[in-house]
């Protein structure tokens, strides 16, 4: 089935959950087990490719530090032949993508996968770290606009944990960088990349805001939420739920590049399919929005709050939150 939910102890845990579901879904699976070679590779990897997406998710036990606490899901795209000779050095890796503060035991992961007969695969991973606090992971292609060729993606849930900044209290804070979000404040911390393979570069990985090309998505503005104001094109966001049914409307994360660095426009490139923007206002983590025949599942971007700004040092998204496709 393409939906799955449970409980997971940690992250090798759910690496291997992870691998079984895929599995069972249409990908193939070329590695799941200990990571082998190169300096500080512990943990678990977990590499598979369906299509033109390939990619790694793999473990890293670090500590990592007060602002940024691991351990950490990092995951990555890859492009070539399966090399088998270790999880570190498969052929053509892009940077690395980071999911922060994921110390387990979970209360509970949903995996999303597209169907079997699906033109673009996906699997889209929400994982409740603790209760009512959240992160998103996933890998799948785009629905693209334009003449570019691949449109793999994998993205990941870096929140900031600066508290003496305010960070990560504060929803609008720069330096997060939640799926199809740029954000981030260091490159080391980017949670989206893309493949877009354009102008005789194969292949073209675009990732955060410090990379060239570019890549960021449109109802958080170019950086980040903060952007959402009713003099930008973000005001639609802004404005749900309507005030005369309560209803919000779900916005595709639109996913824009920057060819390089002198380029100051930003090009459309496609979207996720079963994956939106949703303001969260009237709905609690986990519910279901019914449409016609589809199920949509409800989730906060990090943990629901009632300010853009929350208690002092407890991690808030406000009512920013994402909805995903149930496939049947």
């Amino acid at each position: 089935m393409p939906y799955e939910t449970g409980t997971a102890t940690n992250l090798q845990d759910l690496l291997n959950k992870l691998g079984t579901f895929a599995g069972a879904n249409g990908w193939t699976i070329h590695f799941s087990g200990a990571r082998t070679g190169g300096a500080g590779s512990t943990g678990h990897a977990l590499i598979l490719s369906r299509g033109v997406v390939q990619a790694i998710l793999r473990s890293n036990n670090a500590a990592g530090s007060t602002s940024d606490p691991g351990p950490y899901l990092e995951g990555l795209l890859w492009s070539g032949s399966y090399t088998g000779a270790s999880t570190e050095t498969q052929p053509n890796p892009s940077p690395i993508t980071s999911t922060n503060w994921m110390t387990g035991p979970y209360v509970a992961y949903h995996f999303f996968a597209s169907a079997l007969a699906a033109p673009r695969p996906y699997l889209h991973v929400v994982v409740e770290v603790q209760s009512g606090t959240f992160r998103h992971l996933g890998i799948g292609q785009l629905r693209q606009f334009g003449t570019f060729t691949n449109g793999a993606y994998v993205y990941g849930t870096n929140h900031s944990h600066n508290v003496a900044s305010g960070f990560i209290h504060n929803a609008d804070a720069a330096a997060h960088s939640w799926p199809f979000e740029p954000g981030g404040s260091s490159a080391n911390n980017y949670a989206t990349l893309v493949r877009a393979d354009f102008g005789g570069v194969t292949p073209r990985y675009c990732q955060g805001a410090a990379n060239n090309p570019q890549v960021g998505r449109l109802w958080s503005g170019w950086r980040n939420p903060s952007t959402l104001n009713l003099g930008n094109f973000n005001s639609l966001a802004l404005a749900s739920p309507s005030a005369f049914t309560g209803r919000s409307p779900m916005f595709p994360l639109l996913c824009f590049v920057q060819a390089d660095a002198t380029d100051n426009l930003r090009h459309p490139i496609g979207f996720p399919d079963d994956f939106r923007f949703i303001r969260v206002d009237n709905f609690q983590p986990g519910a279901t929005i019914t449409l016609g025949s589809d199920t949509w599942r409800v989730f906060p971007c990090i943990r629901k709050g009632s300010a853009v700004n929350g208690p002092v040092g407890v991690q808030n998204s406000w009512n920013y939150g994402y909805a995903y496709r149930q496939v049947p």
